[in-house]
């Protein structure tokens, strides 16, 4: 046979051997002939031209099956993972089960969403917005269906007592292990599936992990967490090899975090907010309240939606201080239209609602609780709210969300005390705080910031105040927040304003009808041209049997004078703005 005539026959066989399959506009390999394709290329009388041919036909056609999957739960650069599906389950009662479920959640959420445990609050409404949008989603009965559907091959399990701190020792080992935790009532069960128990900790300390694991755990966070959180954060430490632990002596704390540094994010709580934020801020951290969330590991590859353009989105304020784009690359823009200044005798008033520090809260009935952002008084009255910027970094979908559904009376700045809760009064470190609060402020378009100190005074806030990003700090000192009454200072030419009265349950002076009364009775101040200002800190946990913060602000506001104007704390520092000290310097001053 002559060699154009073999080439003939060889280019039909590879027609035929492609079949091709119509989708759309465009030819696909069938995966189901790749074997065919491949005796082909190994026929004695396949040209070399023909085979290079197939090559190149094999892999695009092999790229194109990569393109063609439908759009699935995204990674945290972005991108969309072929194949991936996104497995629902119910949180179970058992205790054991449920540290089951965090520990495989962590190890199969560490480079894809790949397991959800169901939730209400803003878990139900990401998870109905993945619905809508097509994503593959399965939802599995239990804990064991799970393991049969996602349990890596060869897995392990590291026994624990559920009831001692051999929890937070096995979830510590487990990240590094890659392993499954387990208690005792499981072990048989977990054998029967082939998951064998390659380690027993429930003789171990806390500080014997530590001392024997601590070079390789992950660097840069940790978690602080009661062993009698069983389901809750788990996820997250196994997912990012996090040392766990709770409540050790303080210097111990405070050196082991310093340990885990730089300037670490320790995610959870401690039995005493002061002394667990002191210590803390002492190891150079900051803190991330968490300890009751739930699906963290699965929230940083879950993205948001493409944002429209910045006018076309639904933005709080419209100041012009804070654009409010919460897109994770909106930068903040520091050339803000001038505000009018204050005017003599006039009265400017802005309630703020704490606590947005608080991801777990931000993340599980904040957003459908009647007292906060389901409330009907809200888009009535100029409401600021704290948040976490790190949020952009760790669950976009959440913030993206609350930027959506935000109202033109809604404002947004940043919780204490800015990319995490500490005390700059005990931070070895503010310049390097300050400059991580600085670029998460940006991303999360932020321009003003909460900040919760413990001793100290505004001086310690000149490394924050000197981030282009911040453009303003409200300031509360640790018992009671509203300590300095109202006091003011200039920093690089910004202004720093102090809280002047709270709205807060069981507090001389904190009700509504006390703080109306004080509002309408603001004295006039000469340095702001006669005019007065004031910052009013809302109670986030009080006020729960009628109408939660919302409604404390609504029946204060209902008995205001008409010459106090209430307005958010964007505008309030937008005007204030006007009335800084020229030329700039830096100055202290107390408002009367």
């Amino acid at each position: 046979m002559s060699a154009l005539s073999r080439s003939g026959n060889t280019l039909t066989r590879f027609i035929e051997v492609l079949n091709p399959p119509l989708e759309g506009s465009r030819f696909l390999l069938n995966p189901m002939n790749i074997p065919s394709q491949r005796s082909l290329l190994k026929s004695r009388d396949c040209p070399w031209s023909v085979r290079w041919i197939l090559v190149v036909y094999l892999l695009c056609g092999l790229y194109s099956l990569r393109s063609e999957q439908p759009k699935e739960v995204a990674d945290a650069s972005g991108s969309a993972l072929p194949s991936a599906t996104l497995h629902v389950v119910p949180l179970p009662t058992d205790r054991a089960e449920q540290i089951l479920l965090a520990s495989l959640q962590g190890l199969v959420n560490r480079h894809k969403a790949s397991l959800w445990v169901a939730a209400g609050g803003m878990h139900a409404i990401i998870l109905d917005e993945l619905r809508q949008e097509k994503l593959s989603i399965r939802d599995l009965p239990d804990v064991w269906s799970a393991l049969d559907v996602l349990c890596p091959e060869n897995s392990t399990a590291i026994l624990c007592d559920l009831n001692s701190p051999s929890l937070n020792v096995a979830t510590s080992i487990a990240g590094l292990r890659d392993a499954l935790i387990t208690s005792p009532s499981l072990t048989n069960r977990l054998a029967e599936i082939g998951v064998r128990v390659s380690l027993d900790v429930r003789q171990w300390t806390e500080a014997q992990c530590f001392n024997e694991f601590h070079s390789q755990f992950a660097r840069g966070q940790a978690v602080h967490q009661s062993p009698n959180k069983t389901p809750h954060l788990r996820d997250w430490a196994v997912a990012n090899r996090l040392f766990t632990f709770y409540e050790p002596t303080s210097v111990k704390r405070s050196e082991w975090i310093s340990q885990l540094g730089p300037n670490p994010l320790v995610y959870g709580w401690g039995a005493d907010e002061h002394d667990y934020v002191r210590d803390v801020s002492r190891g150079g951290g900051v803190v991330i309240p968490s300890d009751w969330c739930l699906n963290l590991s699965a929230y940083p590859h879950l993205l948001p939606q493409p944002a429209t353009l910045p006018s076309e989105r639904s933005g709080a304020s419209g100041n012009p201080l804070t654009p409010h784009n919460f897109s994770r690359k909106a930068i903040h823009t520091s050339s803000p239209a001038l505000a009018e200044p204050l005017r003599p005798q006039e009265r400017l008033v802005a309630f703020v609602v704490s606590d947005g520090d608080n991801i777990q809260w931000l993340m599980g009935q904040f957003a459908r609780h009647p007292g906060f952002w389901a409330s009907p008084v809200r888009g009535q009255i100029p409401v600021t709210w704290e948040i976490a910027p790190i949020l952009g970094e760790i669950a976009p979908r959440v913030l993206d969300w609350l930027q959506r559904t935000a109202t033109v009376q809604d404002d947004f700045i940043a919780g204490p005390s800015g990319h995490g809760y500490y005390f700059p009064h005990h931070a070895p470190n503010r310049a390097a705080l300050a400059r991580t609060t600085g670029v998460q402020m940006a991303q999360a378009g932020l321009g003003l910031v909460s900040l919760l100190n413990s001793g100290g005074d505004f001086q310690e806030l000149v490394p924050l105040m000197s981030e282009i990003s911040v453009q303003g700090v409200l300031y509360k000192d640790y018992a009671p927040y509203h300590k300095r009454k109202g006091q003011r200072s200039w920093i690089n030419g910004k202004p720093c304003l102090a809280y002047r009265h709270l709205l807060w349950d069981n507090m001389e002076g904190a009700d509504p009808d006390s703080v109306a009364a004080a509002l309408n009775s603001l004295p006039p101040d000469p340095e702001l041209n006669n005019a007065a200002v004031a910052l009013v800190n809302v109670h986030a946990w009080s006020f729960k049997n009628v109408g939660g913060p919302l409604g404390a602000i609504q029946r204060t506001v209902n008995q205001l004078n008409p010459d106090v104007q209430v307005v958010t704390a964007t505008t309030l520092f937008n005007r204030l703005n006007r009335h800084a000290p020229s030329p700039v310097s830096d100055s202290t001053q107390s408002a009367p």
